[in-house]
């Protein structure tokens, strides 16, 4: 999928930040006013999306942009640091992971990172440990057969 060249600049932002800081991870790490300024910049340029002129969104996308610096210089200004360049972070339900690639990596991560609430820190060797060995089998007989295997959750509603 092709973005929208409107929307590239602030598309662009949002993976670096994702990259170097992990969008969750930042917007956990904001003081409450700042997360509820942010929101209400991302809900103008939601409603501009939907019912503005090119101009209007191009002023939003320029909002928006803006937004992202200040939540970076808020999270520097808090004492806080980018991401390590090895570690990923990743929304699960109500906090982030950060996902490392050995154990060995874990405790330096652990003491890095262990003062910011919500914050889970697993290791791909960890995660590789808890999976069932007939999804393994699964996947293997898929990929060599030539089957591009991707696993996804898949929510049922409720029949009421």
């Amino acid at each position: 999928m092709q973005v929208n060249p409107i929307h590239k600049p602030l598309r662009d932002k949002e993976a670096e930040i994702n990259r170097t800081w992990g969008i969750e991870r930042l917007f956990s790490l904001m003081p409450n006013n700042m997360k509820i300024k942010f929101e209400r910049a991302d809900y103008l340029y939601k409603q501009a999306i939907n019912k503005g002129s090119r101009k209007q969104i191009n002023g939003m996308v320029s909002m928006m942009l803006r937004a992202y610096d200040a939540l970076v210089q808020t999270a520097k200004d808090l004492g806080y640091k980018e991401l390590e360049p090895d570690i990923r972070c990743y929304k699960y339900k109500n906090q982030y992971i950060l996902i490392i690639e050995k154990d060995i990596e874990r405790k330096l991560v652990y003491e890095k990172y262990q003062k910011e609430k919500d914050c889970i820190i697993f290791s791909i060797e960890e995660l590789l440990r808890v999976l069932p060995p007939d999804l393994l089998r699964i996947k293997k007989t898929f990929t060599n057969e030539r089957f591009n295997c991707e696993i996804e959750t898949i929510k049922y509603a409720n029949k009421t």
